[in-house]
């Protein structure tokens, strides 16, 4: 089980993956099922930066099936 960070997709981060910088949120287009529950880093991230219901952390949130996911930046 692999993040979407890890994944090798180009997603930017300045915290190399640690979660503090919240740089690499991306919005889930589909398969939101497919990805973990969010854990307590994750979560405080989507609080602090109010990010909507289908936003995620990609280098916290863990992969279980297919998802499809775009950014602002792409």
């Amino acid at each position: 089980m692999s993040s979407i960070i890890s994944a090798g997709k180009p997603i930017g981060n300045s915290c190399s993956a640690i979660g503090i910088c919240a740089k690499c949120f991306v919005e889930v287009i589909e398969g939101m099922e497919n990805l973990s529950k969010p854990n307590p880093i994750e979560r405080k991230l989507l609080e602090r930066e109010r990010l909507s219901p289908s936003n995620r952390i990609s280098c916290q949130a863990k992969v279980l099936g297919p998802v499809k996911i775009t950014t602002s930046y792409w």
